[in-house]
């Protein structure tokens, strides 16, 4: 691991050393360069969300009070193309709710991309419930496509920590089940970027009650697509038709295709010249008849430092079914139960999850299993020696993707979504937790390791690499401030 406290920039002891809580305030933001978009404000300075985001210009942020908001201007949001930012003033998608209000006889989603938005405009956290998909002209025909968040004619925002639940895709008669899906969110021939984000109690009478690809290359990471209920296929993620989905860092748990329609891809479902790579994710208790976990029609699904445990299929392949000509799936350093796969690095014992039950100890109630390791798993550190993580890469839990799970000196990757051992950048007082209070043993680490180990005994050195490249310094200012403020 990376630890030598050589690494700390000379000069900084006789700088920072002393300095008190308020201190070290004024300083880090002094130094810290936080610079702010304008920002309008729902309520305060205009009565809906609409009217903010008209109002706003490439570059600003629509700020949105907590509270829960229905009504018209409160629902099908569109950016009309705008470079701007939608987020909830706290951060907590929890606290700042939109409720679509969408039935069968009026149908609403939450936001509408349609204008090719690219990754600057921004959705964060936010709360998306209630919504039932209009219908909407793509591909040959008119489709139900996109319950709470709808990107077509090549628009690929950004949605970020928020929470998309109890949305809805059935077309114009819910009995028939018409229609294409995405309960949640619908990515036709557009490849928006979901990350951090929770995905579930979302339906669709056809495919995709999570999330529904189309031609798209939409980039999920570090989400949980949970409990999510399709009527044919796809319970969790559907893709189609080319497009090169990527999922990384995903728990995809609890979702259906079995029951009606195909039945196949409980958890993922691709087919048709889609390319779906699946990048230390874990997939559980997902069901179908065919492909409880993962299935592959004439399509390729690349899986790697992965985890499929426990997921279930009535008919046949109950973690990956491959079927098709062009059928193909690529598993490596992976754990799939049966022992069926055996490419490069996979292994098929119990991945030893600290509560795959919960604490009702009821498999089928999904919101309480906990599936991360625990540290006798032979998943801990059994993925790809040689993988190499993008900087500032997190698992799940919001730590660094690659650690020394297995306190061996090296630093390989895990198995799975969540990264055993890691830590919390910013939480220098290790409470869990990155707040005000962190302030003062950020200040000692930049001092130096000796003193803060000293001071910290039982923290971890690092926690104060906020731009993560392995040094603690001057350089982690700006990070450690976006951390508190809540700009990280």
């Amino acid at each position: 691991m990376l630890s030598s406290a050589s690494r700390t920039q000379v000069g900084n002891a006789g700088y920072l050393r002393g300095l008190t809580v308020s201190g070290a305030v004024v300083v880090l933001l002094a130094l810290g360069g936080v610079v702010r978009a304008d920002e309008l404000y729902v309520p305060g300075d205009y009565g809906t969300i609409q009217a903010a985001i008209d109002a706003a210009g490439d570059g600003d942020e629509v700020v949105i009070a907590d509270d829960t908001y229905t009504g018209d201007g409160n629902r099908d949001l569109d950016f009309s193309g705008k470079a701007i930012t939608v987020r909830s003033a706290s951060g907590d998608p929890a606290l700042c709710v939109i409720d679509c209000g969408g039935t069968v006889e009026e149908p609403h989603r939450g936001f509408y991309f349609h204008s090719g938005e690219e990754a600057e405009s921004v959705v964060d956290g936010l709360t998306i419930i209630n919504g039932y998909a209009p219908l909407e002209s793509v591909g040959d025909g008119s489709y139900s496509v996109g319950g709470a968040i709808c990107c077509v004619n090549a628009s690929s925002p950004t949605v970020r920590r928020c929470v998309l639940r109890s949305n809805y895709a059935f077309g114009d008669d819910p009995a028939t089940a018409g229609g294409f899906g995405g309960g949640a969110i619908c990515c036709w021939a557009s490849d928006p970027t979901i990350e951090y984000c929770w995905i579930s109690d979302n339906e669709t009478g056809d495919d995709g009650a999570g999330v529904f690809c189309y031609s798209s290359s939409a980039t999920l990471l570090a989400c949980v697509i949970a409990g999510n209920d399709a009527g044919d296929s796809g319970g969790g993620v559907y893709c189609r038709y080319g497009g090169a989905p990527q999922l990384r860092s995903c728990l995809v748990h609890g979702n259906r295709a079995d029951h009606g329609g195909d039945k196949r891809g409980g958890g993922v479902f691709c087919r048709d010249g889609a390319s779906v790579l699946l990048e230390n994710c874990t997939l559980c208790r997902n069901a179908a008849q065919i492909g409880g976990g993962l299935r592959a029609y004439n399509a390729t699904a690349t899986v790697y430092n992965c985890i499929l445990w426990y997921n279930t299929a009535s008919e046949s392949g109950p973690q990956i079914a491959i079927s098709g000509v062009s059928g193909n799936a690529l598993v490596t350093y992976s754990n799939v139960e049966g022992c069926g796969w055996t490419g490069v690095g996979n292994i098929c014992g119990d991945p030893l999850f600290a509560d795959p039950d919960g604490a009702d100890d009821n498999a089928s109630t999904w919101e309480d299993n906990d599936y991360r390791m625990t540290y006798s798993s032979d998943c801990v550190d059994a993925g790809d020696p040689e993988f190499v993580a993008e900087a500032g890469e997190l698992d799940l839990d919001g730590n660094l993707r690659l650690w020394d799970g297995g306190l061996d000196g090296v630093a390989v990757v895990d198995m799975g979504a969540f990264e055993f051992g890691a830590t919390i950048y910013g939480d220098t007082n290790c409470d869990g937790y990155v707040t005000f209070d962190d302030i003062t043993p950020f200040v000692t680490a930049i001092v130096g390791q000796a003193e803060y180990e000293a001071q910290y005994p039982g923290c971890n050195w690092l926690t104060a690499d906020c731009d993560f490249n392995g040094a603690v310094n001057f350089d982690d200012i700006d990070a450690f401030v976006g951390l508190i403020v809540g700009g990280g």
